[in-house]
């Protein structure tokens, strides 16, 4: 196992996947619960909030990078 100087770029990189993760046993759980039109709905809700959170997060963090996902 290699040790990374780049700490914060690796727990950027882990908090967005295990959010994307989250987000996405959500958005499948929430789905196959609720296959009707609210459901979807919902999802849509889900999609939005989750793309406005990560955009708050990423302006929140302490230093900037040139990554663009």
């Amino acid at each position: 196992m290699k040790q990374y100087n780049q700490r914060g770029t690796d727990a950027h990189t882990y908090t967005v996947l295990a959010l994307t993760l989250t987000g996405t046993a959500i958005g499948g759980f929430t789905l196959s619960a609720v296959s009707q039109w609210q459901g979807k709905i919902l999802a849509l809700i889900i999609v939005i909030g989750w793309g406005l959170g990560v955009r708050w997060w990423s302006r929140t963090r302490p230093h900037h990078t040139s990554d663009t996902h």
